[in-house]
């Protein structure tokens, strides 16, 4: 038996990445899943490898595709969730990031659509996924864990995208308010804040392989089932 059969897993933003290596850890130990992603090809191909360590149940499998942002990929999300398997356990808000690359030059004298789009995805979506997502981990007394970034912590300022760091502290202070409300009602709410880790994300958005540390989500993934099995 895996560590997490008969759990059910949210892991946004699961189409690539940190959110694809967790979703890969929780399939192997027997968890029932919920990917999601924009980009659908890569969701298929996270499903594939999703399956590969589930012994192919594809029961155990649901896609949601879209933006996250949107108010209805959120409610879809967390309703077919609860209408598939009857119950939510565990709430993984792994998707962000940033519109601009880090070397487009500072946000902060452009236009400020790339301030909301940086607090719509790391921040704002986080709360309302949590708002959807909390009466039914109140029932399971399930969990919820945040991945945020170094970038949100007092001495992650940059130059680059200045909006991506001030949205990812935002999730901190979030993530601090959410956590002593609710662990009242028995849920439990975590963050992790990884450095830079070697995705396809940050090659995107300008990091070269001298800029990214040599850490990968494989990495990251065990901390996160830390956060949710300690």
């Amino acid at each position: 038996m895996g560590q997490f059969d008969g759990r059910v897993v949210v892991v946004t933003g699961s189409s690539n990445g940190i959110g694809r290596a967790t979703a890969q850890l929780f399939a192997r130990e027997g968890a029932m899943l919920i990917i999601c992603g924009r980009n659908e090809k890569a969701l298929n191909e996270s499903k594939s490898i999703v399956l590969a360590e589930n012994g192919n149940a594809e029961n155990k499998v649901l896609l949601v595709s879209g933006d996250i942002r949107e108010e209805a990929v959120m409610k879809k999300t967390i309703d077919e969730t609860v209408q598939k398997f009857g119950r939510l356990d565990v709430l993984v808000n792994n998707a962000g990031g940033s519109s601009t690359t880090a070397l487009e030059g500072s946000e902060l004298d452009g236009d400020l659509s790339n301030y909301d789009y940086a607090m719509d995805l790391n921040t704002k979506s986080v709360l309302r996924l949590c708002q959807l997502a909390f009466p039914h981990l109140i029932k399971t007394k399930g969990e919820i864990v945040n991945v945020s970034s170094i970038a949100g912590l007092e001495n992650g300022a940059t130059l680059g995208f200045p909006f991506y760091t001030i949205a990812k502290a935002a999730q901190d202070q979030l993530t601090r308010n959410l956590a002593i409300y609710y662990i009242t009602k028995g849920v439990r709410v975590n963050s992790v804040n990884p450095g830079a880790i070697s995705t396809n994300i940050m090659q995107k958005h300008g990091f070269t392989d001298e800029m990214v540390k040599k850490v990968s989500p494989n990495n990251l993934k065990e901390l996160l089932r830390g956060c949710v099995s300690s």
